[in-house]
């Protein structure tokens, strides 16, 4: 998910109406929540083991993703996916 950066600009503007830049922010953020946020709460990536054997990287250390080859939610530990335990 990627969550805009915060604007630096005042939030209003001197007639009390949203800023422009603060009305982007809130579109984009809000935008971000519907996509990635459902009721149940955080989506995770769903990628086939093919597509997360392509991820195994160092650089992809500590993120999470459901594996739909394999019905099962795993963890880069330090550059390889492992199956999370529960």
């Amino acid at each position: 998910m990627k969550i805009p950066e915060v604007p630096l600009d005042k939030i209003v503007n001197v007639d009390g109406t949203l800023n422009d830049t603060w009305l982007s922010f809130f579109q984009n953020l809000i935008t971000q929540l519907s996509i990635n946020v459902n009721d149940e709460g955080y989506k995770f990536p769903e990628l086939t083991e093919d597509e997360i054997l392509q991820l195994n990287t160092p650089n992809n250390a500590n993120k999470i993703v459901y594996n739909i080859t394999t019905n099962k939610m795993m963890l880069n530990n330090a550059g390889t996916f492992e199956n999370i335990l529960v």
